[in-house]
């Protein structure tokens, strides 16, 4: 059978942790799997021959993958504690896999044989059409001299609207840190300015961090101003795709009936066919009303069609 030594963050209750565990059980009626893990859950009370058994979500599949345990010690170097095994038995793999975020430094570890590393936790592929309509679409607005692209992985690899805009210019990109909040605020400012700023979010869930900046500053500029504000912003979002894993809770939601009862001035238009979408990003840039847009696209649900 073959032997497969897996490394990454396994324990824990993050949608990264998650992905891993579920991807790993599985593999593991396929193939001999050992792990050795990064992450620690809130039961973590020290290092121990067993030291994960409190997990909630903790079971004898879990038992027999652990097998290390990656340690911070003091002078800043890392450790590998053997858990859940006979410390004298050396488990000699064919292959390791990688699973964890962008640039975490177990992508650049030295390995024992292959090394297989990704971090592509969920699927954010949709069909030729669809994705070549929202490439189109993107490039539409890149056309207009006062669009700005700014958002996480816009410039730099690490969902898949990324994709969408890779071809485009690099002078209408900007790329922000993981900071919802401060991004909704910079677009805000953005747009009062004169920008039209089409600020990317990889899922709803978290553009929720910026709610505060678009329901009570964005949504509301046009009546605290009488009418002498009018900014535009292109809020561009997306739902999480369940296969070919399940992203888990934080990645899949879908808040746009919970966001039409919240604003007036900003309307939510859902991108359920390919023929959406380059109308809906007109509609957007152009109009002349008052209103912002947050367009939503799907993965999953753009792959049924």
């Amino acid at each position: 059978m073959l032997k497969i030594y897996g490394h990454g963050s396994y324990v824990g209750n993050t949608g990264y942790n998650q992905h891993t565990r579920d991807f790993f059980r599985h593999l593991s009626k396929h193939a001999q799997i050992k792990f050795r893990n990064f992450t620690v859950g809130n039961s973590w009370k020290g290092m121990s021959e067993e030291p994960h058994n409190n997990e909630p979500y903790f079971n004898e599949v879990d038992r027999k993958i652990l097998y290390e345990q990656i340690l911070w010690n003091s002078d800043r170097t890392r450790g590998n504690h053997k858990m859940y095994v006979d410390p004298s038995k050396e488990f000699i793999s064919d292959v390791n896999i990688v699973l964890c975020e962008t640039n975490h430094h177990l992508f650049y570890d030295s390995y024992n044989g292959p090394k297989i590393a990704y971090n592509v936790w969920e699927s954010t592929l949709q069909p030729s059409s669809y994705f070549e309509e929202l490439k189109k679409a993107m490039s539409l607005l890149a056309e207009h001299p006062k669009t700005l692209f700014i958002g996480q992985a816009v410039e730099y690899e690490g969902t898949g609207l990324f994709d969408t805009m890779s071809h485009l210019p690099a002078n209408k990109k900007l790329e922000l840190p993981v900071a919802e909040y401060l991004q909704s605020g910079i677009a805000n400012g953005m747009a009062i300015a004169g920008m039209i700023p089409v600020s990317t979010y990889p899922r709803w869930n978290f553009l929720l961090m910026g709610v505060d900046q678009i329901v009570n500053h964005l949504d509301k500029f046009i009546e605290m101003s009488n009418g002498k504000l009018d900014p535009k912003v292109i809020i561009r979002v997306a739902v999480g795709s369940e296969r070919p894993v399940d992203p888990q809770c934080q990645h899949k939601g879908n808040f746009s009936e919970a966001f039409r009862q919240m604003v007036r001035n900003i309307e939510v238009i859902e991108l359920f066919e390919p023929e959406d979408i380059i109308p809906a990003y007109e509609k957007a840039l152009n109009r002349t009303d008052g209103i912002n847009t947050i367009l939503v696209e799907f993965a999953d649900f753009a792959k049924e069609k």
